[in-house]
């Protein structure tokens, strides 16, 4: 049974090379006491609050352009999960918001890709449940 290679593209790697990029400025920044000058609340906050940027930008990206138009509920829910870090110090509405987020595209994700008339989950032509 061989795995299936997995398929990325240009906006992936754009995305993470500028999420790595500003952790390691936001890591750095902290190190190097900037961050306190500033008053940034806390060094990892916004880091994943600017990877959760990226991620969400690169999902626009991958909603508007049709031939990326694949797997951005996955992104989708990976950015809301980083802001959800990000802000979760200081916002207490926004793990609410992330988990009905999330919910809320799962379940859209499997009616979407279940076939019409079926109770079953989708399966390939071996059995298996596709995700």
């Amino acid at each position: 049974m061989t795995k299936e290679p997995r398929h990325t593209d240009r906006i992936d790697w754009i995305c993470f090379g500028i999420s790595v990029f500003w952790v390691a400025v936001a890591v750095v920044a902290g190190l190097i006491g900037y961050a306190d000058l500033y008053g940034w609340p806390r060094v990892w906050s916004i880091a994943f609050m600017g990877a959760g940027w990226v991620t969400l930008f690169g999902t626009a990206v991958r909603i508007l352009l049709p031939n990326y138009r694949r797997n951005w509920s996955e992104w989708l829910v990976l950015a809301l999960l980083f802001l959800g870090i990000g802000h979760g110090d200081t916002m207490g509405w926004v793990w609410p918001v992330v988990t009905t987020a999330t919910a809320v595209l799962l379940a859209a994700r499997l009616v979407r890709n279940r076939p019409p008339g079926s109770d079953a989950p989708p399966a390939d032509s071996e059995g298996r449940i596709r995700p």
